[in-house]
């Protein structure tokens, strides 16, 4: 895994911190760069770097009294380092006529879909509201939001009582990559005061749609100090019991392959600022050992294989 939030060596000031000093600065200062490291590079990942959206944190959140603090026998009110707030994205506006024809060719191949539009128009979802009785200017930056044209949005909002607005969209497949055609269909009502509310449904092949664009994400960050596994674990779900957040990533300098097996085992996803020697993220679909039981399945459950191995790759 690369370091990416630690400053390299040479950095006096910065490296005469604690290293959980080092991570809470570095949380409340990093780029987009660093935080999106934080949630890709870990094991395993969180998300996968194209989905990532309007990315946020807060440091030092602290948790109810008598509980942690206790337990681990600090005198100090019970914290953790931090919170990543972001965006996953489940769709994306497709930006031209040229893209769409190569979309909807890709996924004719890829499944076997001789029917082209018919096909993946097939199933309608219910009416969705994007927006309430909103003024011009937040209809105007929620449109400009999901990706739409200068034009488009111009067309949207000046649509009559009884027109829709047509847009082609992808969603993610079981890969999290957006490759599925969808089209979405937008009206928009006008009212006296001079508000409009914007409407819309899905039409699609099979999967509905799982959201507009994208979902609110929070996970927890977590430094790995001299604390045992138990009280390691132990804090982490006490902090997921009161901040009701599931995900964590664990940072750290070194753990054991036995330590990070059960963590990961546990829902918790290990970011290291050294190397950590663990089996490679395996993709079943993509692995040339053929005597595998699960080689080429797509629907494999395994996430970690010390035989795993890249197509093209001799081991």
């Amino acid at each position: 895994m690369t370091q990416h939030l630690i400053p390299p060596a040479g950095h006096d000031d910065f490296n005469a911190l604690s290293l959980q000093d080092q991570i809470q600065i570095a949380l409340a200062v990093a780029d987009e760069t660093s935080l999106k490291s934080l949630l890709v590079d870990c094991v395993p990942p969180i998300t996968a770097l194209h989905r990532i959206r309007n990315l946020k944190t807060t440091v030092s959140v602290p948790l109810a009294s008598g509980t942690i603090g206790s337990f681990s026998g600090q005198s100090a009110a019970p914290s953790i380092d931090g919170i990543l707030q972001f965006e996953e994205a489940y769709c994306t506006l497709i930006a031209s006529a040229e893209e769409l024809k190569q979309g909807i060719a890709d996924y004719t191949q890829q499944y076997g879909n001789d029917r082209g539009y018919l096909d993946l128009t097939r199933c309608e979802s219910e009416m969705h509201t994007l927006g309430q009785s909103l003024p011009l200017s937040q209809a105007l930056a929620r449109l400009t939001h999901s990706g739409f044209s200068p034009r488009q949005i111009q067309a949207i909002l000046h649509l009559p009582q009884d027109g829709w607005f047509q847009s082609w969209w992808y969603a993610v497949d079981a890969a999290g990559e957006f490759t599925v055609p969808f089209l979405r269909v937008l009206r928009t009502l006008h009212y006296p005061d001079g508000t409009v509310t914007i409407q819309y449904k899905d039409f699609f092949a099979q999967q509905k749609p799982d959201c507009y664009m994208s979902q609110s994400r929070q996970v927890m960050v977590l430094l790995k100090n001299d604390r045992s596994f138990s009280e390691t674990l132990t804090r982490i779900n006490l902090a997921r019991q009161q901040l009701g957040i599931d995900r964590v990533i664990l940072v750290g300098s070194h753990l054991s392959e036995l330590e990070a097996k059960a963590y990961i085992n546990q829902g918790v996803s290990l970011y290291m600022t050294r190397s950590l020697s663990l089996p490679t993220p395996a993709n079943c679909c993509h692995c040339v050992n053929s005597d595998c039981p699960w080689h080429g399945r797509s629907d494999s459950p395994v996430i970690l294989c010390r035989r795993f191995c890249f197509e093209g790759v001799e081991e």
